[in-house]
């Protein structure tokens, strides 16, 4: 009979196994999609071509979600000291795009002050698909509302060192029971939203987090390594 760490290592092992064989097709049906699109494609194949890189953006973002929960519950993470200004440059470049394909629109600020500039410790690919997962099932939440998220650097009472991520939105509003429906890991509409759940839910644990909402913001808490 096999030890804990030994299925451990052989469940990480499929993941990426698997991870890394989907990862490559994939990549390389959005460059196709990409390079026909810029080709100014009619309406009807433009509404298809949509639908297309929706899935893709999909598959994507499901295979990142799988990856990240395992390293996540395996403590496989890589922390680092950065700005959070930049990481948060660099989540604009790679992520808002992808995102946006799923309805997702969102727009990023750093809030300044004596803080601001502080290097925090994360592992870069938790932090990016923990907001990921955080905005994804916002947007569903509010009926995809256009989200404006701050990000802010603060000491709390005990002068503990928190980042504070707030989203507000307008239009759409989060039900009551909205964060007892994440943290019980109900079932949502589809695959990407229960992964996303999961990797948040992994993601504010290793972090030490948590979530307060109300009707038109939600604030997510987190604890740098």
């Amino acid at each position: 009979q096999k030890s804990d760490s030994e299925l451990l290592s052989a469940k990480s092992h499929f993941v990426s196994l698997l991870s890394h064989n989907l990862n490559t097709p994939v990549a390389k049906m959005q460059g196709i999609l990409s390079a026909v699109e810029n080709y100014s494609p009619s309406p009807e194949l433009r509404e298809d071509l949509q639908k297309a890189q929706r899935l893709v953006s999909t598959i994507q973002l499901s295979i990142r979600s799988v990856l990240v929960t395992t390293a996540l519950e395996e403590r496989e993470l890589n922390h680092e000291a950065f700005v959070l200004g930049n990481f948060l440059q660099t989540f604009r470049e790679s992520m808002l795009k992808t995102l946006g394909r799923l309805g997702v629109n969102v727009g990023l600020h750093l809030q300044e002050s004596e803080l601001s500039n502080m290097p925090v410790r994360f592992d870069r690919r938790a932090l990016t698909m923990g907001l990921s997962s955080f905005l994804i099932l916002l947007a569903e939440e509010t009926k995809f509302a256009p989200l404006k998220v701050d990000f802010e650097i603060c000491e709390n009472v005990d002068r503990n060192i928190w980042v504070l991520c707030k989203a507000q939105w307008e239009g759409g509003f989060l039900k009551e029971d909205f964060l007892s429906y994440i943290q019980a890991n109900v079932p949502h509409r589809g695959l990407l939203e229960e992964l996303a759940m999961t990797a948040l839910n992994s993601f504010i644990k290793t972090y030490h987090g948590h979530l307060s909402i109300s009707e038109q913001s939600c604030i997510l808490y987190l604890t740098p390594n």
